[in-house]
């Protein structure tokens, strides 16, 4: 795809060029993936912002898929930094769910032609749920989960992180239960953050715990 606009009022007019190609493998859902992003701008300040990278996704059993991507950008200005790797695990079956993911994003990393949600973090994810279905009059499925999210940057200054524990029970006639034990946060703030004209909270490490009962009965 390439697609170019003009210039309107403030905006400089710019040229965006994508290519993306992908092959399927053994047809079971695998594939391997090559993208290219170009953008030309008439911005004096940044004339132009590139992207590539190669990702791929494995299925090496029925309920066992593995992945993985890398991808790098160019901006005016940075020589380095710019670069993001990432690899994923997930696993399901009748008794449990398990995915993992790690995430290495550079500070300068910066894909102009989307979306980023923060860069300059090392992402880790987890997260299990075991499940079951006893035989006890009217549950039909109990489950357990747990997870993990730490993310600090790539100094090892935590930024963000959570974990939590949760217990769910379905029943047979639709009712159901959906438990946080705990959940409990960290946040990191680098710059005060307003929340309603001359009220900011300041720079500084939060902490805060949650729990909540949910009975739905039908």
């Amino acid at each position: 795809m390439d697609v170019d606009t003009r210039s309107f009022g403030p905006n400089p007019w710019a040229n965006y060029a994508v290519l993306r190609v992908k092959k399927s493998l053994w047809g079971t859902g695998s594939y391997i993936g090559l993208m290219g992003i170009d953008k030309r701008s008439g911005d004096v300040i940044s004339s132009f912002n590139q992207t590539s990278g190669a990702d791929g996704r494995f299925v090496l059993f029925k309920n066992l898929v593995v992945g993985g991507y890398a991808a790098q950008t160019r901006t005016p200005g940075f020589s380095g930094g710019q670069s993001n790797l990432g690899a994923s695990v997930n696993f399901r079956s009748n008794w449990l769910d398990f995915q993992a993911e790690h995430r290495k994003i550079g500070p300068n990393f910066n894909p102009s032609v989307g979306f980023l949600e923060r860069a300059d973090c090392l992402c880790d994810y987890a997260d299990a749920t075991f499940k079951t279905r006893p035989e006890l009059a009217g549950i039909r499925e109990l489950q357990f989960e747990g997870f993990i999210f730490h993310a600090p940057d790539t100094h090892h200054v935590v930024q963000n992180q959570e974990w939590q524990t949760t217990f769910r029970a379905d029943f047979h006639n639709g009712s159901y239960t959906d438990d946080d034990i705990v959940d409990v946060f960290a946040q990191r703030l680098t710059i005060p953050f307003n929340i309603y004209k001359n009220v900011n909270i300041p720079v500084g490490v939060y902490n805060w715990t949650r729990h909540q009962l949910n009975l739905r009965h039908s």
